[in-house]
């Protein structure tokens, strides 16, 4: 990519006690490109997620967004160019779906400023991509957790950011949703100035939807690139401790990857 990066992590370390989550990380985020974490559960990938969103303070090393150092940024300056969609949607409390989306808003108002006309016709716009419309006036108690979960996406992209970033968000829905959703994703990265970072389990779906991946191993990113020359079956053995073949697949682009075995003295299994 060219220009500028949105998104730069430079030397990123966090640290719990003498535990580490992520070990310094360089990575830059462009406009425009959809990126895949991939890796083992436990590799850093949603750590990395929340320190790119401020909801963690790196230990160690920096991240810019747009040219201004992220620490030196206020929580509300972020939440107007960044959003998030964690893995499990939240239910606490009777919101109805509308007025969970209308909350991807309140970075953009003023303190105690109503929601204007303007707000509700993009979360309206936002519930139409993620096709939730149909339950606006569904308290969210009462939805499965694959409608909460495009709920919750709806309200991100409610918030109209330059960066989005997604925790799994495939990993409560059925596959017509799956699909759907990357797609969306993918969709909204090549039509507007937007980039999308995602954490995904599903190396198939990563391979078919992210231009780039990044496989990460313990906290370290062990390899980054187009998903063909990143998960090969030399790295699947070195990171997930299977074998596996990996071929292009002509239907969808992406990749197929099927698993042959666990080895017994692996990292770990998928």
């Amino acid at each position: 990519m060219t220009g500028a990066p949105l998104l730069s992590v430079r030397g990123v370390t966090k640290r719990w006690d003498s535990l580490g989550a992520v070990e310094s990380v360089d990575l830059n985020i462009y406009a425009g490109e959809f990126v895949g974490l991939v890796g083992p559960n436990g590799a850093g990938k949603t750590t990395l997620l929340r320190l790119m969103a401020k909801l963690l303070e790196p230990t160690g090393g920096a991240l810019w967004l747009a040219g201004h150092e992220l620490a030196a940024l206020t929580q509300r300056t972020v939440a107007k160019h960044v959003a998030v969609v964690p893995q499990t949607a939240p239910a606490d409390f009777a919101f109805s779906a509308l007025e969970v989306v209308l909350m991807g808003r309140h970075a953009h108002l003023e303190r105690f400023e109503n929601e204007r006309a303007e707000d509700f016709r993009i979360a309206r716009e936002a519930m139409a991509l993620t096709d939730t419309a149909g339950f606006a006036e569904r308290p969210v108690t009462e939805l499965s957790g694959g409608e909460r979960q495009r709920v919750t996406l709806a309200r991100a992209l409610a918030q109209a950011p330059r960066l989005l970033l997604l925790d799994e968000p495939t990993a409560n829905l059925d596959l017509r949703y799956q699909v759907q959703v990357l797609e969306q994703v993918q969709q909204l990265v090549r039509d507007g100035p937007l980039a999308a970072v995602a954490a995904i389990h599903d190396l198939e779906l990563a391979s078919r939807y992210c231009r780039r991946v990044v496989l990460m191993r313990a906290g370290k990113a062990v390899a980054e690139g187009p998903p063909a020359e990143v998960l090969t079956p030399a790295r699947l053995q070195e990171v997930f401790g299977v074998t596996a073949e990996v071929a292009l697949n002509p239907l969808t682009g992406g990749l197929s990857i099927t698993v042959l075995k666990a080895l017994s003295d692996g990292v770990t299994t998928m």
